[in-house]
């Protein structure tokens, strides 16, 4: 914005004779080192919020680009206690399990995890999507729904987390 309106001013300047072109000059080198400058901060930021204090990203080993999470979609089936599909897999990282509901029945996602409370979705009702998120190493996982009687009715899969 400064630098348009030095540029702006540099006629009506001129005509008042050198020390004006001057001054409008020093004006428009003054705006583009605090653009640099500006910049150069920005730049710097970025690349400490980026980087670890050993240099590494920021993003977690085996997460989708940008460091977000892996995300598998698991549907609950259309009709009964079930998802739409009983196995599933996912890369060893932040992992996103999100689950449309299409079923007139309510549901939810979750994932049994061992030595640790399992990670459990919000309840939905048709037409919503429950997810559940965990930090996930190599191995077998199971994920139901926790609503009362759909796990012991079936509504069971698996995850490979590879």
């Amino acid at each position: 914005m400064a630098a348009c309106t030095a540029i702006a001013l540099t006629p009506i300047l001129a005509a008042c004779g050198d020390d004006a072109e001057d001054t409008v000059r020093d004006a428009t080198e003054q705006v583009g080192s605090v653009g640099t400058e500006a910049t150069d901060q920005v730049g710097s930021v970025a690349t400490e919020a980026t980087n670890g204090d050993d240099g590494t990203t920021g993003a977690t080993e085996g997460a989708a680009p940008g460091g977000q999470p892996t995300v598998v979609e698991i549907p609950a089936a259309e009709q009964g206690l079930a998802f739409a599909q009983e196995t599933a897999t996912a890369p060893a990282g932040r992992v996103t399990l999100t689950m449309p509901n299409p079923s007139p029945l309510p549901h939810n996602i979750a994932i049994d995890l061992p030595d640790t409370d399992d990670v459990v979705g919000e309840v939905v009702q048709q037409g919503g999507t429950s997810e559940a998120s965990a930090e996930l190493e190599a191995g077998t996982y199971e994920y139901y729904c926790s609503v009362p009687g759909h796990r012991e009715g079936g509504m069971v899969g698996e995850l490979t987390v590879e």
